[in-house]
């Protein structure tokens, strides 16, 4: 963060800073929009074999499994249920594959081994919320997705 908040020009700190604002901003209302309830591996068979490797994770995915089925079992018998918004998951987009892949963008054309850097960490950040069943995949590509609009509005802004 603080190369591309110390860009040399003060064009390059507004494309930035309007681009990863927006990210942010637009990224959580998103969140709002569309929320997401539950681990993404409903079907337990799906996860066995990462859980075996990922003990912490595969407690946390249960929790979050017994919370989902709670609300599941309180709706069927037409009983209200209070959400627990730290147990919900799968958010849309993900913000972490955002960020990343927006710092790999506006990196792409100023700093070859920043650029390297961001995409192999967007890849695995993307990779890992897979495996450890934070995230679908849909999260991730509109997470990229609203990187690349928010690039381009970052580069238009600096041009203004």
């Amino acid at each position: 963060m603080a190369w591309f908040l110390t860009a040399p020009s003060r064009p390059e700190r507004t494309r930035f800073a309007a681009g990863f604002a927006v990210l942010w901003l637009a990224g959580a209302w998103i969140y709002v929009a569309l929320p997401a309830l539950g681990p993404c591996y409903v079907y337990a068979a799906d996860y066995a074999e990462a859980a075996r490797s990922l003990p912490v994770q595969a407690a946390t995915q249960k929790l979050l499994m017994t919370h989902y089925r709670a609300l599941l079992g309180a709706a069927a018998r037409g009983e209200t249920m209070q959400i627990l918004p730290v147990l919900g998951i799968a958010a849309m987009p993900s913000l972490h594959v955002a960020a990343h892949a927006f710092l790999a963008l506006f990196a792409r054309k100023r700093s070859r081994p920043l650029f390297l850097f961001f995409v192999a960490a967007t890849v695995l950040t993307f990779y890992g919320s897979l495996v450890t069943g934070w995230h679908y995949a849909v999260d991730g590509y509109a997470g990229l997705l609203l990187a690349v609009l928010c690039w381009r509005l970052g580069e238009k802004q600096g041009s203004v």
